[in-house]
């Protein structure tokens, strides 16, 4: 069937498939916004019309420039309550994204092998729809509807929402939400200590201290436009004050730098660093007796645990002296308020990162660290028929724990159940985790990729969709300040393309083309949706309606700088840290000696994307003078030790046996013994401008760690060939 001029169209539904199901060929397809088409041909030669980055899930403020109509530029918004005028290099970078050349514009069926882009033919979008319809209905009809498993990223509301709709009218337990380990390892800890699902929110415009146990959070925070934000104003806001920054970690990073001292640690040993500060902190009484007592269940029991540690083990295991750990007690006990922030490894590091925030007596509160809880996806009205209800009273797969190899692997050991389907929406675990990925997708008999590119995880998939960009879709983003207050911003389509589908629409067309459950998707389009979601959102907060006249009000403020909420207290009991007091040094191993390999972000790249942006590959190596090629970091006694010369090509090899090339660089911003390599490159061919441009590190990520040690984060013991 032919797109027609707008491209979607809507018929009535028609044939049966099933018990009980009705599925039509004619694929009932949301209808576009007009009124879309209508502005595109009414705007002046040129202005700037306020938007919001949607190339990670911060929400800061844009506006983009249109001449003659098109979309010419984009500068930061000075009005958006989270970034006040600022974007980061990847939203500098944003038009690369949007008219990259090798992005997809047609729904892709993959015909021979996968990981070949050879294999993929081009369908329409109907015949698309028909194909995924066919395979979620027969599973429906077997009874096993919570065997559709769903990842995605919570870049965006709206998405997230209708992603969530959809999985609890089909009737699965498995919308799983896809962070990589620097975000759901923080969070666990804070579930296990407080019961709460949320996160941190670090006030680093006010802190006194900051200190910091191997997060890069200059250039790696969730939301790093505010953290440098906020390291302005730290330095600057107070005039009798100026905050203190200690950096903790092996590597010379862009925090480090700007750091009033960095202090070296062993890879991986971050969180043994946080123990011995703790240890110092209880045995010299250096600490908020009234504030630890008042939050902390049993802390008599949880000091007793931590003053039975090994010392003289930490101090190996960490090559920090006593001597700085003793400084290191003094400064956080003398700068209240001080912040702790750790590099999101090990659930035991964050556990240890979270207690050292209360014994600084700083806990939530300005120039602290502040509890956000985890917003929950909008409700719309839904009724669920036994199907539905059956498929959602099975366990998940994510077992209410939120690490993702986990989840691979119980999808490859079939554990409680065998996966039939699975969507990947904007995600791609076949690069983020290397080997496990692609065991994982060649498991599930049934995949498909929501993805702008043919990217690694959509060459093993049987269908690839192109979906939106930030530019192309209604988007409504949540984030938080500094200072936690909850910002709510929107953004609508500002170009029309008739070719890709947002993850919004995609769920709603096969909400819609189910007959046992299209009650429950009565929207005709994204649009609909989004003024839905607006109008709920405005609906349910008093606070809101007080302060804007009526709803037309509040959505122009969301999308012209944003909603501001100011926080709400957040009433915490004690906390138990029980999970702290089994602590067992002796089972963290590692040879003393052993070449160890690093892996970190370049700017931009914070979760694993970037790569096809040209001006973010000219930042991966500048502070080395080497751009577009993949290199790794020696010191220069490390390169005498091992006869490395600079600018040659090695092989490095994991105890695996696997192995990448990169050319030597030499850096005295790097320990001993220690070598480093940036994430970002060795991509798919199809990625086009990343095309021969080095390897994936992550492929040396070590298949078995303990819970002191992440593999992406934490380290592997190699050799150089």
């Amino acid at each position: 069937m032919d797109i027609s001029r707008r491209g979607f169209f809507k018929m009535s539904a028609a044939a049966s498939f099933g018990v009980g199901l009705a599925h039509s060929k004619e694929i009932i397809l949301p209808k576009i916004d007009e009124s879309i088409e209508r502005e595109l041909t009414n705007f002046l030669p040129e202005e700037w019309i306020p938007s919001v980055c949607g190339l990670c899930r911060a929400g800061c403020g844009m506006l983009i420039r249109k001449v003659n109509g098109k979309v010419a530029g984009v500068k930061g918004n000075k009005r958006n309550e989270i970034s006040k005028g600022a974007l980061c290099p990847k939203g500098f970078a944003g038009l690369q994204y949007q008219f990259h050349p090798q992005r997809i514009y047609s729904p892709l069926l993959r015909k021979g092998e996968g990981g070949s882009p050879d294999s993929f033919q081009n369908i329409s979008w109907d015949n698309a729809f028909d194909l995924i319809l066919e395979r979620l209905i027969k599973i429906r009809t077997t009874n096993r509807a919570n065997s559709l498993i769903i990842f995605s990223r919570r870049k965006g509301e709206l998405e997230w929402s209708m992603a969530r709709h959809f999985a609890d009218v089909y009737g699965t337990p498995n919308l799983i939400e896809y962070d990589m380990p620097n975000d759901w390892l923080l969070s666990e800890a804070i579930y296990k200590t407080t019961g709460i699902k949320g996160d941190l929110s670090f006030d680093f415009s006010s802190a006194n201290l900051i200190v910091s146990f191997g997060n890069d959070w200059l250039l790696t925070y969730r939301d790093f436009v505010s953290a440098n934000r906020g390291y302005a104003l730290s330095k600057t806001s107070q005039p009798d004050v100026r905050s203190k920054i200690i950096q903790i970690e092996p590597r010379y990073s862009i925090t480090a730098m700007k750091s009033d001292r960095w202090i070296k640690c062993n890879p991986a040993a971050e969180g043994m660093a946080a123990l011995g500060v703790v240890f110092y902190m209880i045995v010299s009484g250096n600490y908020d007796t009234e504030f630890a007592n008042d939050y902390i269940e049993n802390f008599d029991d949880l000091k007793e645990s931590i003053l039975k540690v090994n010392l003289d083990r930490i101090l190996e295991v960490t090559g920090i002296s006593e001597g700085e750990f003793r400084y290191l007690t003094r400064e956080l006990a003398s700068a209240k308020p001080a912040i702790a922030i750790g590099r999101r490894t090990d659930l035991f590091s964050q556990g240890l990162i979270l207690l050292i925030n209360i014994l600084t007596g700083s806990f939530n509160q300005l120039g602290g660290a502040w509890i956000i809880p985890h917003d929950a996806p909008l409700p719309f009205y839904k009724t669920l028929d036994p199907t539905a209800r059956s498929g959602l009273s099975k366990v998940s797969l994510s077992k209410n724990s939120l690490n993702m190899i986990n989840v691979l692997e119980r999808i490859i050991e079939k554990d409680p159940y065998r996966v039939d389907a699975a969507f990947f929406c904007n995600v791609n675990p076949v690069y983020n985790y290397p080997g496990l990925g692609a065991d994982v997708i060649k498991e599930i008999p049934f995949s498909v990729t929501f993805s702008n590119f043919l990217d690694e995880t959509a060459l093993y998939s049987d269908i690839v969709l192109p979906v939106t960009t930030f530019l192309e879709e209604y988007e409504v983003k949540l984030n938080y300040s500094l200072e936690a207050n909850k910002i709510i911003s929107a953004c609508k389509p500002l170009i029309l393309n008739r070719d890709v589908m947002s993850n919004t629409d995609i769920f709603l067309t096969l909400g819609k083309n189910i007959k046992e459950f299209e009650n429950n998707f009565l929207w005709n389009n994204s649009k609909e949706i989004y003024e839905d979601y607006i109008r709920k959102t405005f609906d349910s907060d008093p606070e809101i309606r007080a302060r804007y006249e009526g709803y037309n009000e509040f959505e122009k403020s969301a999308r012209n700088g944003g909603v501001l909420i100011p926080r709400k207290e957040i009433k915490i009991d004690k906390l138990d840290f029980r999970f702290l007091r089994d602590i067992n040094l002796d089972r963290i191993k590692g040879s003393r000696d052993a070449l160890k390999f690093i892996i970190y972000f370049p700017s931009g790249f914070n979760d694993f994307e970037g790569c096809q942006m040209p001006y973010l590959l000219d930042a991966i190596g500048s502070h080395l003078n080497s751009v577009w090629e993949f290199f790794v970091e020696v010191n220069p006694f490390t390169a005498e030790k091992y006869n490395l010369k600079g600018e040659s090509i090695v092989y490095i090899e994991n105890q695996d046996g696997k192995k990448i090339r990169a050319r030597v660089k030499i850096f005295n911003g790097i320990m001993d013994n220690v070598i480093a390599a940036p994430v970002g490159l060795g991509r798919s061919s199809k990625l086009g401008i990343t095309e021969g441009i080095g390897d994936n590190p992550l492929k040396l990520s070590p298949k078995n760690f303990s819970e002191f040690v992440f593999p992406v984060f934490g380290f592997s013991e190699v050799r150089i060939m």
